[in-house]
């Protein structure tokens, strides 16, 4: 049975929502293998909508994309509910290394820092515990 772009109407429906939200959707579903069901509907219909892309102009930027790439499906449990999260990526454009060293060496100097102060808490925990008077073992 071949599935049409016409099969995945809901889920271009629902894909579209969460594209015009900041954030996204969630779904609220009664059970996990529902959720996780149609996750998987919701990927192939994006798979689909690349495919169907192929047929525009190699040039044009959705050429074998999708709209829809840039969003993320994850299935949480939220209070005992399972709730379907179709959000937008977070992620950013790439930044030359270059331009970042500096900000990763500072970084660098404040995690020896917390190095150092995790060295001191580690000394001062010893300490206490030697000065401590021995605690008796049981034996079982």
């Amino acid at each position: 049975m071949t599935e049409t772009i016409v099969d995945f109407t809901g889920c271009f429906e629902d894909l579209e929502t969460a594209l015009a939200d900041p954030k996204g959707i969630r779904i609220p579903f009664e059970h996990r293998g529902d959720a996780i069901q149609y996750r998987l509907k919701l990927h192939k219909a994006r798979r689909k909508d690349r495919h169907e892309n192929r047929e525009l102009d190699f040039d044009h930027p959705l050429h074998g994309r999708s709209i829809y790439d840039r969003l993320v499906m994850r299935i949480n449990v939220v209070k005992g509910r399972t709730y379907l999260y179709i959000e937008q990526n977070s992620r950013g454009e790439p930044q030359a290394l270059s331009e970042v060293e500096d900000e990763r060496r500072s970084e660098a100097d404040d995690s020896d820092s917390r190095a150092t102060r995790g060295e001191a808490q580690s000394e001062a925990l010893t300490a206490l515990v030697e000065a401590a008077p021995a605690i008796p073992r049981r034996r079982l």
